[in-house]
């Protein structure tokens, strides 16, 4: 014998659009829309040819490769190192991603960071301060 609960359910559930419901699923599952990304410089401000640290941070467990063509014009990318971790507290689940690169400028001034695109998302620009002369080359 069903509850009324029960049929209740069904009858709400039945009346409810396949559809709807799907879009409203993909609409808050978490690492399907627009990803958060975040990004940071350690330091910033540097010698010419000392190594700077840019950390990229997603959240979602959904696999990302960051489009690096960006820094190409302004460092070598002289290391990468990835993490990933996953938590559940409360019984929500929840994932991030972490990209470590490690650059060296190729001059001395201002220069920024600029935007790179993750995902659905993309990291703010960010300034970075050279000082120093680069050696004259040989």
């Amino acid at each position: 014998m069903r509850s009324s609960h029960t049929r209740s359910f069904s009858a709400i559930f039945a009346r409810f659009p396949l559809h709807l419901l799907v879009a409203v699923l993909v609409l808050f599952a978490p690492g399907v829309s627009g990803q958060e990304v975040n990004a940071r410089l350690e330091p910033t401000s540097v010698q010419y040819g000392a190594p700077v640290m840019l950390v990229l941070e997603m959240e979602g467990d959904q696999p990302v490769t960051p489009d690096l063509s960006v820094l190409e014009r302004d460092f070598d990318i002289v290391d990468r190192r990835s993490q990933r971790s996953t938590s559940v507290i409360n019984g929500l689940r929840s994932a991030r991603q972490q990209l470590t690169l490690t650059l060296i400028p190729r001059r001395s001034g201002e220069l920024e960071v600029p935007p790179i695109s993750i995902g659905g998302g993309s990291t703010p620009p960010l300034r970075l301060s050279v000082t120093g002369a680069r050696p004259p080359d040989a």
